[in-house]
């Protein structure tokens, strides 16, 4: 109903644009890849950087969200690890691995587990259809974790693979247990702190503030007159 040829669509990933736009035959022009962002509560993440940086302590694996996450593949990859497992959702999971945690958390406790963990692991259902997780992604990056993440339509229109996080075939549970493993051994530490530290600069150019002016600066191209 408010389609119009001065509506414009946004979508996360590049993939969706281009499905979009062949399915409903609307200008391409009008359809928008919009990178997405993060979104830290503001009013606790000197804390949360406080507990990232914290080394001394216990470290374990952590995972949350909902939207078509894949916790079948990441209980399959922890299972038999030394190292304990939070995953954070209100998903309904039946497991048996006493290593494993898996709860619903509130939005400060999700983001100080977030910020406590070793690794984050955002373990994806593949689609074509549809992005998810870049929120997720983006704050554990941003917290700087080394984030580990399903290499599914969309992540790599906002990560750069093995640079800035670890990318995983989605359904694959040795693969990614082979990158948890990597990750947590001790002797790879300054690669892993490398990857951490280039998600958490390219991330923090990726803030909610960052997206609502690349919005702007859309609309603005959008409503000026287009050279003859």
């Amino acid at each position: 109903m408010c389609e119009s040829p001065t509506t414009h669509y946004c979508f996360l990933s590049k993939a969706e644009v281009n499905l979009f736009a062949q399915e409903t035959g609307i200008d391409p022009h009008r359809v928008h890849f919009t990178k997405f962002s993060s979104q830290l509560p503001l009013e606790i993440l000197d804390e949360l950087l406080s507990i990232s940086d914290i080394k001394d302590r216990e470290k374990y694996v952590f995972s949350g969200g909902n939207s078509l996450r894949d916790y079948d593949t990441l209980l399959g990859a922890v299972d038999g690890l030394d190292t304990g497992t939070m995953i954070a959702s209100s998903n309904n999971h039946v497991f048996d691995n006493s290593k494993v945690e898996f709860k619903y958390l509130n939005q400060k406790d999700y983001f100080k587990a977030m910020a406590a963990s070793a690794v984050v692991v955002v373990p994806l259902i593949k689609t074509e259809r549809r992005s998810v997780g870049q929120q997720t992604y983006l704050n554990a990056m941003a917290l700087g974790k080394l984030t580990i993440i399903s290499d599914v339509i969309g992540v790599r229109d906002h990560v750069e693979a093995d640079s800035q996080a670890l990318l995983v075939p989605p359904n694959d549970v040795n693969a990614l247990r082979d990158r948890i493993t990597w990750a947590l051994d001790q002797r790879n530490s300054a690669q892993v702190d490398a990857i951490a530290r280039n998600g958490r600069v390219v991330a923090e150019q990726m803030t909610f503030a960052h997206y609502c002016r690349n919005l702007e600066d859309l609309l603005r191209r959008i409503g000026s007159p287009r050279l003859a």
